[in-house]
């Protein structure tokens, strides 16, 4: 395979680069940004999302699924400091305002965090140009087989400093299961589960009121719950939550995941008490074709009675059937709540999803009556 030698990125440099000692932490993950785009976009010309670049790498490049995870959270992390450093805007002559060192480190993006990074990142260049990971940079990273070495997001430390930060925004709080299994994907509907998901959370960062409110918890259930995003700013999330991580997977165990959302759930409600932060009823929105084999979820039973129990004064559950369900598999998903929607446009739901939430919160307060999901085009 002929290896990609782009003109002006040099491995070798980077690396020698890269481990010069620096005066801010943020200065080590924005040369760790910008070498990493470099690589991504000089291997695999022209726009396009990052995460595809990576993961035709990892496939041309034979890496393995190891690193080809390792590398992904890698980036999640670096994605996480890019929506951190857009959120200090810009400067009086349009330079980037530095994310401070203490606000890093309590977003959890620490130099332990960097160095994990670091060395992943390092690792998946050293398969593109076919050359070993410098002794220097392994030195720098610490011990290469320590079984921490998982650059993985902190969505809790995240979570934590974006109340820090903005302390005076009332939160409303969306969990949404997915159901990612095959079944979902042999009918045909993941892909435009993808599209239209990935086009509720363009909507949501480009308004001003639901970026700052919104907090996206989203959870997949193929082969067991799945966490694509936690409760924490929708902004600080940019560019993790993608419809290209629902990828059809494993049996739908709909039991364990409708649990691990209400835990959720639950979990963000207490911390917002704690901190005397207002909120709006949870939503909790469950897409599905309604199929599952009792044996994959033998705790139904238990959980349906919790969601129900929550249901009646804590949260507003929207259980919604895929267009193609079948009369059976309806009453499957009408188990859970005693009632559920047929979509007749995928599209047209997620549209009235993000509208609803926008009337909630410019024209009602936590507390008071709260708007639901108004149906215009999702269901008829």
């Amino acid at each position: 395979m002929e290896i990609p030698q782009p003109k002006k990125f040099s491995v070798n440099n980077f690396w020698e680069n890269i481990i010069e000692e620096r005066r801010y932490l943020g200065q080590y993950y924005a040369l760790l940004r910008k070498g990493f785009m470099d690589v991504l976009y000089a291997c695999v010309p022209g726009s396009g999302n990052p995460w595809n670049k990576i993961n035709q790498l990892v496939m041309e490049y034979r890496m393995g699924k190891e690193i080809g995870d390792m590398v992904s959270e890698a980036n999640r992390v670096l994605v996480t400091f890019t929506s951190m450093s857009r959120k200090k805007g810009l400067d009086k002559d349009g330079k980037q305002i530095p994310v401070p060192d203490s606000e890093l480190i309590e977003g959890g993006l620490d130099m332990a965090m960097f160095k994990k990074c670091l060395l992943q990142i390092s690792r998946f260049m050293g398969k593109i140009y076919d050359k070993p990971v410098p002794d220097e940079v392994l030195e720098f990273c610490g011990n290469p087989t320590d079984n921490n070495r998982t650059p993985k997001i902190d969505i809790s430390a995240l979570n934590k400093y974006d109340l820090a930060q903005n302390s005076f925004s009332n939160r409303f709080l969306c969990a949404i299961v997915v159901d990612n299994s095959l079944n979902m994907a042999m009918s045909g509907q993941m892909e435009n589960v993808k599209t239209c998901f990935d086009n509720l959370v363009a909507e949501m960062l480009r308004s001003e009121d639901v970026e700052r409110s919104a907090q996206l918890y989203v959870v997949t259930t193929g082969n067991g719950p799945k966490e694509v995003s936690g409760f924490t700013s929708i902004g600080l999330q940019d560019g993790l939550i993608e419809g290209g991580q629902f990828e059809a997977f494993g049996a739908n165990r709909m039991a364990d995941t409708i649990d691990a959302a209400l835990d959720a759930i639950e979990a963000q409600c207490r911390e917002l008490d704690s901190r005397s932060i207002g909120y709006w009823k949870p939503w909790l929105i469950i897409l599905s074709n309604g199929r599952w084999l009792p044996r994959k979820n033998e705790n139904m039973p238990e959980v349906i009675e919790r969601l129900r129990k929550l249901n009646m004064n804590k949260v507003k559950a929207y259980v919604c059937a895929m267009p193609d369900i079948s009369d059976e598999n309806f009453e499957n998903l009408k188990s859970l709540t005693g009632s559920a929607d047929k979509l007749t446009n995928v599209a047209g739901f997620f549209r009235d999803v993000f509208a609803s939430m926008c009337r909630n919160i410019s024209f009602s307060s936590p507390g008071g009556e709260q708007i639901d999901i108004v149906h215009k085009e999702g269901i008829r």
